[in-house]
């Protein structure tokens, strides 16, 4: 204990003290937090950004549907909800079921899911017409006409436009 006490009062301490390891703590947690300010809106434009890319997809897939379903496909609805465990259905037009069935070929509808803040937990509705050859094929997210894509497809001409702007880009714009 003599040994102890007189290497404590020589001042050959080893390791950190309490107020070191405090002000190591608090610079640490000052680069965390400027950390996550630089992070955290980048992380929903990415959620954003693979919304557009799944609405794309089933926009794509339905594209390919009604193509596939030919002279049957006219003008229709379908709706995909959100919860991953309830079947596409339809909601409009496709009596035949030919051009929800296509849709399932090349989607997995059951395991779309759309993830940014504007549209967690909503259904995706597909919407499709034909006429003169030409197919336009819009999917948006139900209840939020902000979220839109559209395919035009004229004479085998495929063009894609975004018709609305995410709803934080436009927030961003001052719209």
């Amino acid at each position: 204990m003599k040994k102890r006490i007189q290497k404590y009062l020589s001042g050959s301490n080893e390791g950190f003290s309490l107020v070191e390891l405090i002000i190591v703590i608090a610079i640490m947690a000052i680069l965390v937090g400027v950390v996550a300010l630089a992070v955290i809106p980048n992380l929903e434009r990415s959620r954003e950004s693979k919304d557009l890319s799944t609405l794309d997809s089933a926009c794509s897939g339905l594209s390919v549907a009604v193509a596939n379903a030919g002279a049957d496909a006219g003008d229709g609805e379908i709706s995909i909800p959100a919860d991953g465990k309830t079947a596409a259905s339809v909601t409009n037009g496709d009596t035949k079921g030919k051009v929800l069935a296509a849709l399932e070929e090349q989607i997995d509808t059951k395991s779309i899911k759309l993830g940014s803040s504007a549209a967690s937990g909503k259904a995706i509705k597909l919407t499709w017409k034909t006429s003169n050859g030409s197919n336009q094929v819009i999917a948006e997210v139900d209840g939020d006409p902000e979220l839109k894509y559209a395919s035009n497809d004229k004479d085998g001409d495929d063009t894609k436009e975004l018709l609305k702007v995410i709803a934080s880009d436009k927030d961003k714009s001052g719209n």
